[in-house]
């Protein structure tokens, strides 16, 4: 069920990430923690967007994590032994100060900083009604038009975080990320600097006032001991006729 599970630090905590492998439809995602092997320690359920990060961990303690799924029809898949390198304090602290100047810098740019609104590609939950009954459209579908999941598989499509991020946006071609050649032929691309703490992965969507924006590629640009402090997203603008367009904005309107 799970492929590229890993566990990174970042400055608010353990970092884990996963992707779900095509074809799999879990239905709940569990993660479970272990200090010292004392047993394990239910830490959150029902987690949609293959990512968790755990804020309760110092960046120093070795924890170790259990990543549990339940598909639809009841398997379950159990990973265990997820965990990351510790550090002394010193390089959590330069990382620290690196994502405040980071976010001044932000505040600091002459055209200043949009907060965005972030919605991640689900990849767990109730599956999409219409095309988890075709062979055609696995867990993240090519059926873009689809009016339940848009093509990522799971009914709603995205999970929207509950936090605007502040992010910079700066020329397609700053911090050398190229967008690719499909996008720099359409002319519609776009750039961001975050120093989000979380994961912004491809087809994760960006919101700025009543545009929206599809992620094709992320680069870390700023790290320090691999704890990376900020990424360059490109970005692909998506147009008013897309179905994304027309159905998201009216979801999303309650948050703004």
């Amino acid at each position: 069920m799970f492929k590229n599970v890993k566990c990174i630090n970042t400055i608010k905590g353990k970092l884990l990430t996963w992707d779900i492998l095509e074809g799999h439809y879990p239905m709940d995602i569990s993660i479970y923690g272990t200090y010292q092997g004392k047993g394990w320690t239910l830490l959150a359920k029902q987690c949609m967007t293959g990512q968790f990060l755990d804020t309760e961990r110092t960046l120093g303690l070795e924890v170790i994590y259990k990543l549990v799924g339940i598909d639809i029809i009841g398997n379950r898949t159990e990973i265990t032994n997820i965990g990351t390198a510790t550090y002394d304090s010193k390089a959590g602290l330069l990382a620290k100060e690196l994502h405040r100047r980071e976010t001044t810098l932000f505040k600091a740019h002459p055209y200043g900083k949009a907060d965005v609104l972030i919605l991640m590609r689900k990849q767990s939950g109730t599956p999409c009604s219409i095309c988890s009954a075709t062979i055609d459209c696995p867990t993240e579908g090519n059926n873009t038009f689809c009016p339940e999941c848009y093509g990522i598989g799971f009914s709603g499509g995205y999970y929207i975080y509950p936090k605007k991020e502040p992010m910079l946006m700066v020329d397609a071609h700053d911090d050398k990320l190229q967008p690719p050649p499909e996008v720099m032929r359409n002319g519609a691309s776009q750039a961001f600097r975050t120093a989000f703490t979380g994961m912004i992965r491809e087809k994760d969507l960006l919101c700025i006032g009543m545009d929206l924006y599809t992620v094709v590629a992320s680069q870390c640009v700023s790290s320090v001991a691999d704890i990376p402090v900020a990424y360059t997203l490109q970005t692909f603008k998506i147009l008013p006729e897309d179905i994304r367009y027309k159905t998201l904005l009216e979801n999303i309107r309650n948050v703004r």
